[in-house]
């Protein structure tokens, strides 16, 4: 009887993969922030492994961003919401980029809360546009698979009664972190990402990196939520539930973070480093990059990207010492830049004021040297063809990124507030000349590639366990306690409480066999 219920349940279990490989599951794949190339690279890689596999994926993005940055073949449909106030966010993205390079804190604050604004802004749309909801309540997706940066994927989640799974392309996000998601993460040794601390901190440095989880994160979660809150009341979703409650309801966390360059922290069977998914082994350039490319000879090039948004520096000095440094080098360097050009530009440098095939350039065999503003996708793609770099970190997580890169020994950062010449020529020929750098990224390549699946094979194994099985078994029951049970605060009391009675019975119990030891003397001596 035993014998023939194992083989009943087995028996279920293959027909529920068959199923949901034969027909495909519907997808929706969710990004509500106007994103930026690097989330829209991944989440279009994610839909892509699911597509291949046989799903049907609908991508849904806002009216402002569409398709841009996802790849035509990576989906089955694709449907926008309405975003309403396109000028206020264009005005607003050239704030934060502005913003970005300054030094302040201040400055830096009020880059992040813009940054914050228009997301709220983007969220808002959404849950604005009627017909939007009403299409994607008939849908009946099985799973939205959701870039959590905003948190607005937990809304539309529990809006539609439809399990989630949440992506974060950097390690963590002030709105999606270990801490709603119940998993250790001891602020003594795991730094968040918003300041540049890495895991061996001094004193002084644990109280920063105390306060950044403790303070900071939850201040700023304030302010946001407060915002999501009315959307959340407005449209009738999840009553007498919070926020942070809805985001730590997903049933898997996909994390594009990997120990080749993360530090070592705690996880939970829900946390899934699936490293970077848009990493690919190098395409043939065009005919321009590829010319400009193999005539440089054995001493090779340099590949120089700010990313997508930052393709100006904000100083013309900041220009041309970067353009003076290049000119001395016997490498020849292609720079993604649309700035005016640089008085000091050698003959060996090739300015693209547009697209950049940054991946294919990176992972050319006469790569030398990536300078770049720190962010994780760029970051990984440089583990993956191993080649150094020198970060010079511009906003958000990249300060945290570029430590991270100096602290492994793959490259070397430079402060954009004090850059000079003579700096940059330091940071840059300390990182060709020393073999110690490339020989430090070719083992963290080679950790990055010793795995036991492909990262695509990785994602869409875990969302095909998600929609057979849930995720309530992978869960751990540290969102079900309190703060004073989660860290055995009552445990503690209790046996301290008894010791307490234990040493005070002792006391008065000694106390009166001194008293009477003493009244016997007393007696005796009369």
């Amino acid at each position: 009887m035993v014998i023939f219920k194992s083989f009943v349940l087995s028996l279920m279990v293959i027909t529920i993969d068959v199923i949901i490989v034969t027909n495909g599951a519907d997808i929706l794949v969710a990004l509500f922030m106007p994103a930026a190339s690097s989330h829209t690279k991944s989440m279009s890689a994610i839909a892509g492994a699911l597509t291949r596999r046989g799903h049907n994926v609908t991508v849904l993005t806002s009216s402002f961003a569409e398709t841009k940055g996802f790849q035509r073949n990576t989906y089955t449909s694709a449907v926008h919401y309405k975003f309403n106030d396109v000028p206020q966010a264009l005005a607003t993205e050239k704030v934060i980029l502005k913003l970005a390079f300054e030094t302040s804190v201040i400055d830096k604050l009020t880059a992040l809360g813009k940054a914050f604004s228009l997301m709220r802004s983007s969220c808002e749309s959404f849950f604005e546009d009627y017909e939007m909801l009403a299409l994607l309540k008939k849908s009946r997706f099985d799973i939205i698979i959701g870039d959590s940066f905003d948190a607005c994927d937990a809304l539309l989640s529990n809006f539609l009664g439809v399990p989630n799974i949440a992506v974060t392309t950097s390690a963590r996000y002030p709105f999606f972190n270990e801490h709603l998601y119940g998993i250790p993460s001891p602020s003594s040794y795991v730094p968040f990402g918003l300041f540049p601390l890495s895991d061996r901190m001094s004193f002084f440095e644990r109280i920063s990196s105390f306060l950044e989880h403790h303070v900071a994160i939850n201040l700023m979660g304030m302010i946001h939520f407060r915002a999501l809150n009315k959307v959340k009341d407005k449209h009738g979703i999840a009553p007498g539930r919070s926020i942070p409650d809805l985001i730590g309801g997903a049933e898997l966390w996909m994390s594009m973070s990997h120990l080749a360059f993360d530090y070592p922290h705690p996880t939970a069977p829900n946390w899934v480093a699936i490293g970077s998914i848009a990493d690919a082994p190098a395409k043939p350039l065009e005919k321009e990059f590829k010319a400009f490319v193999d005539g440089s000879g054995e001493h090779g090039f340099i590949v120089f990207s700010l990313g997508t948004y930052f393709t100006e520096l904000p100083k013309e000095e900041m220009a041309e010492a970067f353009a003076r440094v290049f000119s001395e080098l016997p490498q020849r360097v292609i720079w993604r830049y649309t700035g005016p050009h640089p008085r000091h530009l050698g003959n060996n440098t090739m300015i693209v004021d547009s697209w950049l095939p940054q991946s294919d350039l990176v992972g050319h065999p006469k790569a030398r040297l990536l300078i770049y503003h720190g962010g994780l996708a760029g970051v990984m793609e440089a583990i993956y063809h191993a080649v150094p770099m020198v970060i010079m970190p511009i906003f958000g997580e990249q300060e945290s990124n570029a430590l991270r890169v100096e602290v492994r020994g793959m490259g070397k950062r430079l402060q954009k507030d004090s850059l000079s010449y003579e700096i940059i020529k330091a940071a840059v020929t300390e990182v060709m000349d020393n073999p110690s750098y490339s020989e430090n990224i070719r083992r963290s390549s080679r950790l990055y590639a010793d795995r036991q699946t492909e990262t695509d094979e990785t994602v869409v194994f875990w969302v095909e366990h998600i929609l057979k099985f849930g995720g309530s078994h992978l869960r751990s029951r540290a969102l079900e306690l309190s703060f004073i049970q989660l860290h055995s605060i009552d445990v503690l009391a209790f046996i301290v409480g008894i010791a307490l009675v234990i040493v005070l019975l002792m006391y008065a119990c000694c106390k009166r066999c001194l008293s009477c030891c003493s009244k016997k003397r007393k007696s005796k001596v009369e």
